[in-house]
């Protein structure tokens, strides 16, 4: 039971990056299709070789797979290669990516609750004015005063 749980894990890691390889391509296509720079076939080209080198970063970062290190015999440290200093502006710029999609979709999330909440209180509010019609009499509703021509010039200035 041990060794399933062990193989499916590796399994879950490619599908992890895999996905965030998709999500990091889709949004650097269309960062580099916007620029008048590139051609599109070439703002592909550079958005799959720079999705790679930020999901080869994130892996040697965050040491998802084992990545091989240089460890001295004198004090025991662990030296990363240079490759790890070239990968950091590419695990940097995924990582804020990834992040912003983050915080975008709970904002969204958020504010369609919002919405929604004030869509069921107004329309508490309409029906409930609707079928009181000695409140309809006694009190004008907003939309039946209109403003004069002075009010909406003096309202534009």
């Amino acid at each position: 039971m041990a060794m399933l749980a062990e193989n499916s894990m590796p399994s879950l890691s490619w599908l992890v990056l895999v996905v965030i390889f998709i999500i990091l391509l889709i949004v650097i296509t269309k960062a580099l299709r916007q620029s008048t720079i590139f051609s599109d076939q070439v703002a592909f080209i550079l958005a799959i070789c720079i999705s790679l080198l930020s999901v080869l970063g994130i892996t040697r970062q965050f040491g998802i797979f084992n990545v091989d290190v240089d460890i001295t015999a004198n004090n025991d440290k662990i030296e990363p290669n240079g490759l790890d200093f070239i990968l950091l502006p590419y695990t940097a710029m995924a990582l804020a990516i990834l992040i912003m999609l983050l915080l975008l979709a709970i904002a969204w999330l958020i504010k369609t609750k919002t919405n929604s909440h004030l869509y069921q209180h107004t329309h508490n509010e309409i029906k409930r004015k609707t079928t009181d019609p000695q409140e309809k009499l006694s009190k004008p509703s907003c939309t039946d005063i209109t403003p004069s021509k002075k009010e909406k010039r003096f309202r534009n200035e």
